[in-house]
């Protein structure tokens, strides 16, 4: 990902802009998501579509053409660096 790229929610009152290059994973949630930093924090994450069943989906990049999955349908994203 690039530096440009956020990841956006609410955990506890606070609002959080995340750089998405410092995500480890994301777990859907019932409500939010979890979200797993590479420096070992771990944050609930609520009230932005980033994170919650507004998610239209997103598209995985391996090979030449990119793959669309629902959010719905996503279980855990985990990032490589």
């Amino acid at each position: 990902s690039e530096g440009w790229e956020m990841l956006n929610g609410y955990d506890g009152g606070a609002h959080y802009d995340i750089p998405l290059y410092r995500v480890a994973s994301v777990e859907p949630l019932r409500r939010g998501s979890r979200v797993a930093l590479w420096n070992g924090e771990t944050l609930e994450l609520e009230g932005s579509a980033d994170v919650e069943e507004e998610n239209v989906g997103v598209l995985v990049f391996e090979g030449r053409d990119p793959t669309y999955i629902r959010w719905e349908d996503v279980e855990l994203i985990e990032f490589q660096r």
